[in-house]
């Protein structure tokens, strides 16, 4: 099945180099950031419970490469 699925994406990704590696290291680093301030500015419990903000979170986590 992991056969399977690297062969359905292979072509949908770039080439992994130490430049691309680094740039995609860096911009993940900076959206973890964003997802960090918005937890830190209102705490775990109100991000979770405040719908609006719940979304914030969501949209900012969603944006992260899955590996």
């Amino acid at each position: 099945m992991q056969k399977q699925l690297q062969d359905a994406y292979r072509d949908s990704r770039e080439p992994i180099t130490p430049e691309t590696g680094k740039n995609k290291l860096l911009w993940m680093v900076g959206e973890i950031g964003e997802v960090i301030d918005i937890l830190k500015k209102n705490g775990g419990v109100r991000a979770a419970s405040d719908v609006e903000l719940r979304n914030n979170l969501v949209e900012e986590m969603e944006t992260l490469p899955c590996a």
